[in-house]
C-alpha cells in the first residue's frame, strides 16, 4: 500500500498524461481509506491484544508510516501521504483523506519534531505543503450539494487538525501551515498579509479572510447553510484557540489589528450574529 502511494507520488508530480491515471487516483483513495480505517481503529487493537496477554509484539500503523521507506531510504510515508493534500484541486477526497491521516499522525505521542522535520526537510516540497492547505481553505471549486458537503469536510478536518496540532510542544505543524517562524522562538514572528515583504501564503490569511467574507455575507443578508455555518464556528473556534493559546497569543492578536485591519473592531461591531 504504502509502495502504491510512493509511486502514485512520482508519477502524479509529472503532471503529464499516462495510461492508466484514473484507475491510480481510485487505487490511491482505496489505500489511503486502509490506512485511515487501521489508525482509527488501532487502538481499540492493541487494548484487546494487551486483554489477551498474548505474548506476540505488535507495531502501530502510526509507527510504521513514520519509518524509512525502503524504497527512497528517507523517512518519506508521511510525506508522500501529506503530498495529497496538494492535489485539492482534482483529487478533492484523496486530499481530504490525506488530511485526516496526517491529524491521526499528529495526536500520536511524540511524534511532532520528527512529523515536522519531515515535513519541512525540502524547502521546494515545504513550500508546496504549505500552499495545499492554503488552497483547501481558500479554494470553493464546488456548486452541487455533494460537492459542497466534500468542500466543507476539507476545511473542516484542516481546522481540527491545526487546533489539535496548536497546543504541542513548539515548533509544530500548525506554526508551519500558519505561517510562524519554525527557524526561532515562535513569539519572534511577524505574520504578515502574503506579498507583504515576500511573505507567503498562510493558513493564517486564508483563516482570517475566510471569517471577513462570512462577515460581507452576513451584511447583506446572505443566507448559508448550516453546515457552512458549521464551519464557521470551527473557524472562530480555531481563531480564539490562536488567541489564547501563550506562544501565539501576542504574534496573531498584533496581526489581526495591524495586518487584517483592525479585525476584532469589525467582527465585534456586527455582533450579535443571527442564528446560533
Amino acid at each position: 500500500i504504502l509502495h502504491l502511494i510512493d509511486e502514485s507520488c512520482v508519477m502524479l508530480d509529472s503532471f503529464s498524461p499516462f495510461s492508466g491515471k484514473k484507475q491510480l487516483e481510485s487505487a490511491i483513495l482505496c489505500a489511503l481509506n486502509i490506512i485511515a480505517a487501521s489508525l482509527e481503529k488501532q487502538n481499540v487493537f492493541f487494548d484487546t491484544h494487551f486483554a489477551s496477554n498474548s505474548s506476540i509484539l505488535m507495531t502501530g500503523c502510526s509507527k510504521l508510516l513514520l519509518d524509512v521507506n525502503p524504497r527512497s531510504g528517507r523517512s518519506d510515508h508521511m510525506l508522500n501521504i501529506t503530498k495529497m493534500v496538494t492535489y485539492n484541486a482534482w483529487l478533492p477526497r484523496q486530499s481530504l483523506m490525506g488530511a485526516k491521516i496526517l491529524h491521526y499522525i499528529i495526536l500520536q505521542p511524540n511524534v511532532n519534531n520528527q512529523l515536522l522535520g519531515i515535513l519541512t526537510a525540502n524547502e521546494r516540497t515545504k513550500l508546496e505543503i504549505r500552499q495545499g492547505f492554503v488552497e483547501c481553505l481558500d479554494n470553493e471549486f464546488y456548486q452541487d450539494g455533494e460537492s459542497e458537503e466534500l468542500e466543507l469536510a476539507i476545511k473542516e478536518e484542516v481546522f481540527a487538525l491545526l487546533r489539535d496540532a496548536l497546543p504541542q510542544s513548539a515548533p509544530n505543524v500548525a506554526h508551519f501551515l500558519l505561517g510562524f517562524d519554525i527557524s526561532k522562538d515562535i513569539r519572534q514572528s511577524n505574520l504578515q498579509q502574503a506579498g507583504v515583504l515576500d511573505f507567503p501564503s498562510t493558513c493564517s490569511k486564508s483563516l482570517v479572510n475566510m471569517l471577513d467574507q462570512y462577515l460581507d455575507n452576513a451584511k447583506g443578508g446572505r443566507v448559508m447553510s448550516e453546515e457552512r455555518l458549521k464551519m464557521i464556528e470551527s473557524a472562530y473556534n480555531l481563531l480564539y484557540c490562536l488567541c489564547f493559546n501563550f506562544r501565539t497569543s501576542d504574534v496573531f492578536m498584533r496581526f489581526l489589528r495591524s495586518a487584517s485591519s483592525d479585525f476584532l473592531c469589525r467582527h465585534v461591531s456586527q455582533l450579535p450574529f443571527a442564528g446560533d
